[in-house]
């Protein structure tokens, strides 16, 4: 057995190495809280977080493809919905269930051709709709040039802000395949944004309409 004295400084250094640990914790949580308030807040956001604007030069992803140009050449990018899991107040936890059982909040975002986004909105539960979302954002702070428009999955409505595909045509890939057509995809994470088949360089089937 260890001498009592041994057990005494044993237990002054854990309890010291367990306030040293809290102390770090909490001093880590009090600068990401300033931190996150800094770049939230309205001077920040509009100094450096600029949109898209009707000078803002077209994407080479765009204009250098004939198969995109000039079709999508209103298009600023993509935009799309994701869900971040949550831990909302038990009280509140309703309201934050999503459509498959979870508990998120559903994040609105917008990114460039060039990978780099421009647009987020947070905070929404995770029972939001996509199309509620983007309403809410439209609204408020997502400013769109005229004629300019982000590229969007079904779950968004037919605006002019959004291009979107049309719901009245069900595209089956393996029945385009077997009729030896090519696909145009552009997608935002695992939806399908537009669907175009090409025998050539001539468009037979698009979804712009």
């Amino acid at each position: 057995m260890l001498p009592a004295k041994w057990g005494y400084y044993l237990k002054v250094s854990i309890f010291t190495i367990t306030f040293l640990a809290m102390a770090h914790v909490c001093l880590f949580i009090r600068c990401f809280t300033q931190i996150l308030d800094a770049v939230t807040s309205p001077a920040f956001y509009k100094t450096y977080v600029k949109l898209p604007t009707q000078s803002t030069p077209l994407a080479p992803y765009i204009a250098n493809n004939p198969k995109l140009f000039p079709f999508f050449k209103g298009a600023l990018g993509a935009l799309d919905g994701t869900h971040i899991s949550a831990h909302p107040p038990s009280s509140d936890q309703s309201h934050y269930h999503n459509h498959k059982g979870g508990i998120s909040q559903n994040v609105l975002a917008a990114t460039t051709f060039n990978m780099h986004f421009c647009y987020i909105l947070s905070g929404w539960e995770g029972s939001a709709s996509d199309g509620g979302i983007f309403h809410d954002a439209h609204v408020h702070d997502l400013e769109l040039p005229d004629g300019k428009y982000y590229l969007a999955d079904a779950g968004y409505p037919i605006c002019d802000a959004l291009l979107v595909p049309f719901c009245g045509v069900q595209y089956h890939l393996r029945e385009w395949e077997s009729r030896g057509l090519s696909y145009v995809l552009i997608m935002t994470s695992s939806h399908i944004i537009i669907l175009s088949s090409w025998t050539g360089h001539r468009i037979i089937r698009s979804s712009i309409i």
